[in-house]
C-alpha cells in the first residue's frame, strides 16, 4: 500500500531530529566538490532579505544511515549589507540496510541515492569518499543502522497513519457531501491511496460508521457529517 507523502516526511523528520538510536556524533563524508556559483534569493538572515551565491557541496551520513547534504554559500542582504558565509544541511533521505534509498524532499524529488565504498552515487554519478579507509570500516556499522532506524520509520509510519487516516476520512466526506467529489489533486490521491485500508474498514463496518457520526457530532469541523453522507462517500472507495 503507498504511504501518505506527508506521513512518510514527517515521519522521517520526526527520527532526524530525535535521534533515534542515541548521540553518536561520528559522520562519514564525501570530498567537497565546487558549484557553478547557483544563486538564490529568498530566507531572512538577523531579519535581513538574503540573496546567497553557493559555492561547494559535499554528502555525509550518520551512524543511522540518514543521507544528508550539506552546501556553503556566502549571502548578502538585499539592503547590501554582507552576511558572510553560512552552511547548510538538508536531509536527503534515509538509506534502506542495501544503503539505497529514492528521495521524497522537495530539492532531490525522485532521485536515486546509493551508498557503496566508492561513494554515494546520485542517479549514477559518484561523489567520492573523503576517507575511504574509513569509509570501508563504517559502512558495516551504517547499514546496521540504517536497518534499524527502517525498521523505526515503519513502525512510525503505522502509528500516524493510525491516528491520521480517521481524521482524513471526515474531512474526505465532508467535501465530498458539498463537492459531490473529491479534489483530484496529487495530494488527495495520495491520501486516499495510503487510508484506503482503514477507510474500508470504516464503511464496511456498521458499527464504525455509526461511532464515527457520533465523534463528528461532537466535532466542530465535522459536525453535519450524518450516516447517509458516509454512504454516499463510501460508495467512492476502492480497493487498491
Amino acid at each position: 500500500m503507498a504511504r501518505s507523502l506527508t506521513i512518510f516526511v514527517f515521519s522521517l523528520l520526526m527520527l532526524s531530529n530525535i535521534g533515534a538510536f542515541g548521540d553518536d556524533d561520528t559522520k562519514l563524508n564525501t570530498v567537497t566538490l565546487k558549484e557553478n556559483g547557483r544563486h538564490e534569493s529568498g530566507g531572512i538572515v538577523m531579519n535581513i532579505p538574503r540573496t546567497c551565491t553557493y559555492n561547494s557541496y559535499r554528502y555525509e551520513i550518520d551512524m543511522h544511515g540518514q543521507l544528508f547534504f550539506k552546501e556553503s554559500a556566502t549571502c548578502q542582504g538585499d539592503n547590501g549589507q554582507q552576511l558572510g558565509s553560512m552552511d547548510e544541511k538538508l536531509l536527503v533521505c534515509q538509506l534502506d540496510p542495501e544503503l539505497h534509498c529514492k528521495s521524497i524532499m522537495k530539492r532531490f524529488t525522485n532521485l536515486s541515492f546509493a551508498a557503496s565504498e566508492q561513494g554515494i552515487s546520485a542517479n549514477n554519478a559518484i561523489t567520492p569518499w573523503e576517507n575511504s579507509q574509513q569509509a570501508v570500516q563504517l559502512l558495516p556499522t551504517i547499514k546496521s543502522g540504517a536497518e534499524r532506524n527502517t525498521k523505526a520509520l515503519e513502525t512510525l509510519n503505522r502509528g500516524l497513519e493510525a491516528n491520521m487516516c480517521p481524521v482524513v476520512f471526515g474531512r474526505f466526506v465532508i467535501q465530498f457531501k458539498r463537492n459531490g467529489k473529491i479534489s483530484s489533486d496529487s495530494n488527495a490521491d495520495t491520501l486516499m491511496k495510503s487510508c484506503i485500508q482503514k477507510f474500508q474498514d470504516i464503511c464496511g463496518n456498521p458499527q464504525s460508521k455509526t461511532q464515527f457520526v457520533a465523534m463528528a457530532a461532537a466535532s466542530k469541523e465535522n459536525g453535519d457529517i450524518n450516516s447517509q453522507d458516509i454512504d454516499n462517500f463510501c460508495g467512492t472507495v476502492k480497493p487498491n
